[in-house]
């Protein structure tokens, strides 16, 4: 049997007839709490969305157990399509050996060798693994009474043979097949067959910022929870190897690493994002989620052929702003300039211009005599973040005409986008 469901309120647990619920029994809701106490008046639109998430969500929300060298770890999943489960990439990976992660150590006599201090990143990505880590609970509690303290995690690297279970909120077990890990979401698919009752979750509407959500997982022990939270970010986007998606949404309702994979859910339980620790979030103590269409797309090509086709186009860009756009005397403010073509990409084999020189411009080197991108296919383009937006609408194959201001010129340069 399940232990009761508690609601997070900040550093209060909110226990109401309509949010604190057992699981398990003859009953897969079980039986209220009549001795809870009566909530605060400012929590009456709290308790309405708890209790839509534990109506609407938690049914289609899975514990997840990993079993590997005779150590047991846990985790949350969400079906979104019949016997498939999305879940952590983390959690079913195997951990690197620490023989593979030791740096060298120089000899006195010889030269220093190659390292990366740890915890760096090239411009623009965000280090793999990143994850808002939660604290254990004491007592009987089943979440944490606090916002858990953010750390981070490099993803492992490797697949290793493991037992994975999946326990449904009725306490029935089953086996599962790790069928594809994506490194880019930070999400894996995991296929049961018996599943075929658990429904799959349903798809709400984009979420708006400062909108109420609540994250639903299961925590320590197994046993489910429920934090709501407010939407605090919206349209970051992760990357990793120069491969991006797109859409990330913060919200201020975490439940710790066990609850990623997890969903988060609207007033009507709908679920709008999947829990992802591929990108640490920009607010402390907040959680970042992947839209959930995006998750049903990865999921689904996990699940046909263990992999993500992503469209690669291979440029490094920064914004064009007001300032930069005067210190180098652009014909244009707004855009992205290129800053550097990847050598082999499907941009270097195009006529697109990446910088022809260095100045020093306010202290500082700067790339000059790139071309200026201002729109891809008819959209306008102002960030690096509105070509990953456009990117993700492609498919590898897919040709694409950019727009470009060369020196006091506008050219149009066309690339067929490759795959990564």
């Amino acid at each position: 049997m399940l232990p009761p469901i508690r609601v997070i309120v900040g550093a209060l647990v909110a226990a109401t007839a309509t949010t604190l619920v057992a699981c398990g029994g003859d009953d897969p809701l079980g039986k209220r709490d009549a001795g809870a106490p009566a909530p605060v008046s400012r929590e009456t639109t709290t308790a309405q969305l708890a209790k839509a998430a534990i109506d609407h969500a938690l049914p289609s929300v899975v514990a997840v157990s990993v079993t590997r060298g005779g150590s047991t770890t846990t985790g949350t999943g969400t079906v979104f399509k019949r016997g498939l489960i999305v879940t952590d990439a983390a959690l079913v990976r195997q951990p690197t050996a620490p023989a593979e992660r030791a740096t060298p150590k120089p000899s006195p006599k010889s030269e220093p060798a190659s390292t990366t201090p740890t915890g760096t990143t090239p411009s623009g990505t965000t280090p793999e693994g990143t994850t808002p880590t939660g604290t254990t609970p004491t007592g009987t509690t089943p979440v944490a009474t606090s916002t858990p303290k953010p750390t981070t995690r490099p993803l492992p690297k490797s697949t290793a043979p493991a037992t994975i279970t999946v326990r449904e909120r009725s306490g029935d077990e089953h086996t599962a097949t790790l069928q594809g890990v994506d490194a880019v979401s930070g999400l894996a698919v995991l296929r049961v067959n018996e599943l075929d009752t658990v429904p799959a979750a349903k798809a709400g509407a984009a979420p708006t910022l400062g909108q109420e959500l609540a994250s639903v997982g299961y925590y320590v022990a197994r046993r489910p929870a429920v934090r709501p939270g407010t939407v605090v970010t919206l349209g970051r986007s992760s990357r990793k190897n120069r491969e991006s998606e797109v859409g990330l949404i913060e919200a201020t309702a975490p439940l710790g690493t066990q609850g990623i994979g997890g969903p988060l859910v609207d007033g009507r339980g709908q679920v709008v994002a999947v829990m992802t620790r591929a990108v640490e979030p920009n607010v402390p103590g907040a959680v970042v989620g992947l839209p959930y269409a995006s998750v049903v797309r990865i999921g689904k090509a996990l699940a046909d052929s263990g992999r993500v086709r992503r469209a690669y186009l291979g440029l490094d860009t920064v914004g064009i702003t007001p300032t930069r756009a005067e210190e180098l005397r652009l014909s244009t403010s707004t855009g992205v300039l290129i800053q550097g073509i990847v050598k082999g990409s499907p941009a270097s084999f195009s006529t697109l211009r990446p910088p022809t020189g260095r100045e020093w411009i306010a202290g500082r080197l700067v790339p000059t005599g790139s071309d200026a991108i201002t729109q891809i296919d008819g959209k306008p383009i102002a960030s690096p973040e509105d070509i990953d937006a456009v990117l993700a609408t492609k498919q590898p194959g897919d040709r694409i005409a950019l727009r470009s201001i060369r020196g006091s010129h506008g050219v149009t340069v066309h690339v067929t986008l490759g795959e990564r």
